[in-house]
């Protein structure tokens, strides 16, 4: 691991992300923040004008080691540290989090009212 890369850990939840979907059906999820975008490509993320040329290669780089790291440990795990969430248990993380509001506005709560 690069020591020159701050790395945090915390435990939150959000949404517009690629882990969306698999979080709304009570699929554990996790992802990694590595801060602000380098090179200015913040405002050009998943928009026709990405292009590879925005990478950051030595960010890039840590994140393929962290995310090694991360799975050979979740591989050799006598169990996962998280298991998928019964429908009623989810219904309750969400609002817990403060994401009913959200989820309704954009048409994605599947739980009525």
């Amino acid at each position: 691991m690069d020591s020159t890369f701050k790395n945090n850990n915390a435990i939150s939840v959000g949404l517009h992300s690629d882990h969306q979907p698999f979080m709304l059906r009570g699929i554990p999820t996790g992802t990694g923040r590595g801060g602000k975008l380098p090179n200015n490509a913040g405002m050009y993320y998943h928009s026709n004008k990405d292009d590879f040329s925005l990478v950051d290669k030595a960010g890039l780089t840590q994140t393929i080691r962290v995310g090694a790291a991360y799975l050979y440990i979740l591989a050799n795990a006598e169990e996962l540290p998280a298991k998928k969430l019964a429908d009623n248990e989810l219904v309750d993380f969400l609002n817990k989090a403060g994401l009913k509001e959200p989820l309704q506005i954009s048409g994605e709560w599947r739980w009525g009212n």
